[in-house]
């Protein structure tokens, strides 16, 4: 079944995100500047993101991550499995969290550019985009980054 994100007027007090392909989860707040522009760059960038997933769809693995707002907050989930239908992209929901009501992992929703917050292509151990995660990564313990990263099938160009 298909989904769609609607836009809603809110008022987001924090953000809620999830690293790709992980069960962690990491909470910032809507004023975080860093972050902020972690997002911007991202969504400046999906033109190209759309383009390589368009011309070479089999030689990379895809994900990007959207923001399902509701009431209360704004969370970001991961969407992979990309698939174009003429023009519209569509996704599965990697991992949907508790707080996020109407949407289960596997639910397939329809990615739009205004709900873009972050996008991966990983093509032989090396990942493009991923401005939120490297950020995430940044923040996080020495300990924590470690473990991070040794799981980790890629590093960042």
């Amino acid at each position: 079944m298909k989904k769609m994100l609607f836009p809603l007027l809110l008022t987001a007090v924090s953000f809620t995100s999830c690293v790709s392909g992980s069960n962690d989860r990491y909470s910032f707040n809507d004023d975080d500047s860093v972050m902020n522009a972690a997002m911007a760059r991202a969504r400046t960038e999906w033109p190209e993101f759309c383009r390589q997933l368009k011309e070479h769809p089999d030689s990379a693995d895809y994900s990007v991550c959207l923001r399902f707002p509701n009431d209360f907050q704004v969370e970001h989930m991961w969407v992979s499995r990309l698939r174009w239908e003429d023009t519209i992209l569509y996704g599965t929901v990697e991992q949907a969290r508790d707080i996020q009501q109407g949407f289960t992992s596997g639910d397939e929703v329809r990615v739009e550019a205004d709900y873009v917050t972050d996008w991966l292509i990983i093509a032989n151990g090396k990942a493009k985009g991923g401005y939120k995660l490297r950020e995430i990564l940044r923040r996080l313990n020495e300990e924590k980054r470690a473990e991070w990263e040794k799981d980790m099938d890629y590093t960042f160009e």
